[in-house]
């Protein structure tokens, strides 16, 4: 692939890996000291002392079947997690119109930054990337309602990163089923173009599940341009919420 197209594919789809790793992420943050214990992807969380308060969530994580026969699937590390926050400072350097996206979007990753007590895993299989965390959120954090305000503030929005090209981004509400105490679901489309009049076009969704004390995030995109399928992403979030469900 051509530099320029490939720079121009990365800085017109910011905005969207940006929301779809804000809804991801999205009141997962918590006032809890506490480090986050590693997800076991492919089996059997293991046994992590009884002061580490994640330990169990790692339990309620879809095994690595349930992405598919040929997924690889992977931990998500407390760091890795914290580093999201800095998708802000990436930000900086691209043009969002309008003015509430921005605002939205910018107060809202860094959040991800204080993620703890939580556990996640990334899948990879074909083009698909998923992600899936389950976390415990500080208190008063409204994640369902988060996810639906910044589907509203970006539901068209403008994005320019100089000479790397411009694109649009369109962020619509996805049907999933009425799960838990409250669900929320969006698609994020992005249409760009390099300097060169190359196009570029990829989907992203994302959801998060509100239940009891526990909020369940699941996103999913294709980074290679591909498509992804909402009826299948509906179905996975419902057997993730299943999977945390049965902790109790």
């Amino acid at each position: 692939m051509p530099r320029n197209a490939l720079r121009s594919r990365r800085a017109a789809g910011l905005l969207g890996a940006g929301l779809v790793a804000g809804s991801l992420l999205t009141g997962c943050g918590s006032d809890a000291t506490t480090a986050t214990a590693p997800a076991a992807a492919t089996g059997p969380a293991t046994v992590a002392p009884a002061a580490d308060p994640a330990a169990d969530l790692a339990d309620g994580l879809l095994p690595a079947a349930a992405f598919g026969p040929d997924a690889t699937v992977t931990p998500m590390p407390a760091d890795r997690l914290g580093h999201a926050g800095e998708l802000s400072g990436a930000l900086s350097l691209v043009q969002i119109s309008p003015d509430s996206c921005a605002s939205a979007l910018r107060g809202l990753l860094p959040q991800a930054a204080a993620v703890s007590d939580a556990a996640g895993q990334v899948a990879r299989t074909g083009d698909a990337v998923t992600a899936e965390l389950l976390a415990r959120p500080g208190a008063g954090v409204d994640a369902v309602g988060q996810l639906t305000a910044l589907a509203k503030a970006c539901s068209s929005a403008q994005v320019s990163a100089g000479q790397y090209g411009s694109g649009t981004v369109t962020v619509s509400p996805l049907d999933v089923p009425a799960l838990g105490d409250g669900a929320a679901a969006v698609s994020v489309a992005v249409e760009a173009s390099g300097p060169d009049g190359r196009a570029w076009s990829g989907t992203g969704l994302a959801a998060v599940v509100k239940d009891g004390n526990r909020v369940l995030a699941l996103a999913q995109g294709a980074p290679s341009g591909g498509t992804v399928d909402p009826a299948a992403f509906s179905a996975l979030l419902q057997d993730a919420y299943d999977a945390q469900a049965a902790l109790g």
